[in-house]
């Protein structure tokens, strides 16, 4: 992922859209954590956490979410270094 990042700060280095939306761009992730059945069908059984039918772990998902936090933050750092630098 660091280097699909550099890319990322190479090209909009390059190609800044400062002066057209650059300050409107607001990115928002997020991860489903839960889904609800609202349905009379009963109690609902409990189900051991999964993404699309796979097993996980939330401490996991929570440290990898973590870690690409880091990534961005790190590359938008870099490219706000580079960019002053020009």
């Amino acid at each position: 992922m660091p280097s699909l990042l550099q890319i990322d700060v190479t090209e909009r280095l390059a190609n800044p859209l400062d002066d057209v939306v650059e300050q409107q761009i607001v990115r928002h992730f997020g991860v489903v954590a839960a889904e609800d059945d609202f349905s009379p069908a009963g109690i609902l059984e409990y189900r051991p956490p999964s993404v699309d039918g796979k097993a996980e772990n939330f401490a996991e998902i929570e440290g990898l979410l973590s870690a690409i936090k880091e990534m961005i933050t790190k590359a938008s750092q870099d490219r706000d270094e580079r960019k002053q630098t020009r």
